[in-house]
């Protein structure tokens, strides 16, 4: 049997990266509208006029300028790739919509921005809705990332920093990056410790795989050189074999969080049973 990746899926959905990103670059840079300013006006032109004004500005004194120092230059992709629609929405929807929010008038409750703003984020909204992906607040911007029902699942269980982190484990910045993908798992781990003894209670055998995997496999240890926690079975492994096990770590994870939600569920209906007899 033939397995095709996520972009052959998204084809055969009949979801056009290339179209769908030409769609927001046109609505963000190309399409003029009138405005109060001028006769013919853009969404860029209308961000770079009050951009000193923006959270995500961040000392920069135009677009350009944030352009050029954070490395964003949609002007030059030729073959958009998935990564490349996910960055132009991000790009876009944060920029948009904190410029919307200039533009709130409390006592009516409205936003006075031109409508084309409305239909940008709109048409972000259902592209990334179309791809199977979810916006998460990270550090007080959007970011989109891959939705994963038992992530979505184990992060209504979880609080705070972890539970960000459950999601933006799937955001694709994070593929091939293992010095953060480490990191976020040693999260992970110290998360789960005091509740170890419970987990084993409850699946001796997940309990001892995944803290076999924290503790020896390059996660909450260095375990690739001489030392006292030296694994020679990672001794000479490659990167993609160690992002492998990376992400079969964090799926096991989740399964871990969600059994130890499930059991509190469990003791509420045993509970419930019991009285019923």
């Amino acid at each position: 049997m033939v397995r095709r990746n996520f972009a052959d899926r998204l084809v055969e959905m009949g979801v056009d990266i290339p179209r769908e990103f030409s769609r927001i670059f046109k609505l963000f840079y190309e399409e003029r509208f009138f405005s109060e300013y001028t006769a013919v006006d853009s969404i860029q032109l209308r961000i770079d006029r009050r951009f000193r004004d923006l959270p995500s500005s961040n000392r920069a004194l135009s677009l350009e300028d944030f352009d050029n120092y954070y490395g964003y230059n949609f002007f030059d992709v030729s073959n958009p790739k998935l990564e490349d629609l996910i960055d132009i929405c991000e790009y876009c929807f944060n920029f948009a919509s904190e410029y919307r929010e200039l533009y709130y008038d409390r006592s009516t409750g409205q936003y006075t921005c031109p409508k084309q703003f409305d239909y940008l984020l709109r048409q972000i909204f259902e592209v990334t809705e179309a791809i199977n992906y979810i916006p998460i607040k990270y550090r007080e911007h959007v970011i989109f990332v891959e939705e994963n029902p038992a992530a979505v699942s184990a992060s209504e269980v979880l609080e705070g920093a972890v539970a960000l982190e459950t999601l933006r484990y799937n955001h694709h910045s994070m593929k091939g990056d293992l010095v953060a993908k480490r990191n976020t798992l040693a999260q992970m781990a110290n998360w789960l410790e005091p509740k170890r003894g419970e987990l084993k209670e409850l699946d001796k055998e997940l309990e001892g795989t995944l803290f076999f995997l924290f503790n020896r496999c390059s996660i909450r240890h260095n375990n690739e050189e001489e030392g006292n926690h030296f694994n020679p079975q990672m001794q000479n492994i490659s990167k993609k074999e160690l992002e492998e096990i990376y992400d079969d770590t964090y799926q096991l994870w989740l399964l871990a969080v969600l059994t130890l939600d499930n059991r509190e569920r469990q003791k509420k209906y045993e509970e419930m049973r019991k009285e019923s007899k």
